[in-house]
């Protein structure tokens, strides 16, 4: 799925340059729970954002699907994106005068995916995420957990093969932390390949493999079967 080989990516800020990620090699497996683990600033952002094709390293080669995306235009990084990627951020990025079954909708009208296309597969995705009953709720008629799980219907809805989550629980109370966490678990036992950005040890352990981030470096890769995760 993901091969990242010698890959950096460099920040200037006067005369002093900054590592965000320094010389990372990686793979990622077809349908493998991966977490990214470490502090602020430790460079785990910029790599979700590299492998999200957000951002494209400095050196290095980088491999999404078994295609080297490192020289990609950016309408076939665009591509790449709303084809191949669903994201879930901290922020929800909601729109707040949608409905949560226009929030979903979104991703599919910039697809040109025709009407009755659209209205299965939003229902589709906004039922996997526990909302059937809410297809026509604003964001402020919504809890935080709530909204969250809109958020991860519109990255489902374009059914991609990769999920990245950046602290997906980072504006939620703990009830509805762990219930968004049981649900991109349960993604991941359906068959999505998911990196999840987080700080928190507890919610790597949920993980198969957890790969610790320091000064834009993976100074730790653990694997082993997590709470959360299948054995692969």
């Amino acid at each position: 799925m993901i091969t990242l080989s010698h890959v950096s990516k460099y920040y200037h800020l006067g005369e002093e340059t900054i590592k965000a990620m320094d010389d990372i090699s990686l793979q990622v497996a077809d349908r493998e729970f991966v977490a990214l683990v470490g502090d602020s600033g430790s460079g785990k952002s910029t790599l979700m954002h590299a492998i999200g094709c957000l951002d494209m390293p400095d050196t290095g080669q980088f491999l999404l699907g078994g295609r080297d995306v490192t020289h990609c235009s950016d309408n076939e990084l665009a591509a790449m994106r709303s084809g191949k990627i669903g994201f879930v951020f901290q922020q929800f990025y909601l729109l707040p005068q949608m409905t949560a079954f226009e929030n979903v909708e979104l991703p599919l009208i910039y697809q040109k995916t025709g009407g009755r296309e659209r209205r299965k597969r939003v229902l589709e995705a906004l039922t996997r995420v526990g909302l059937q009953n809410r297809l026509y709720h604003r964001p402020d008629q919504l809890s935080g957990g709530q909204q969250q799980r809109v958020a991860i219907a519109r990255a489902l809805v374009t059914r991609p093969s990769l999920i990245l989550a950046d602290e997906p629980t980072g504006n939620l109370d703990s009830k509805s932390g762990d219930e968004i966490m049981d649900l991109i678990c349960e993604l991941h036992r359906q068959g999505n390949t998911v990196l999840l950005i987080t700080h928190s040890p507890r919610l790597a352990a949920r993980a198969q493999r957890r790969l610790h981030i320091e000064d834009g470096r993976i100074v730790r890769d653990e694997r082993g079967r997590g709470k959360g995760g299948v054995s692969i």
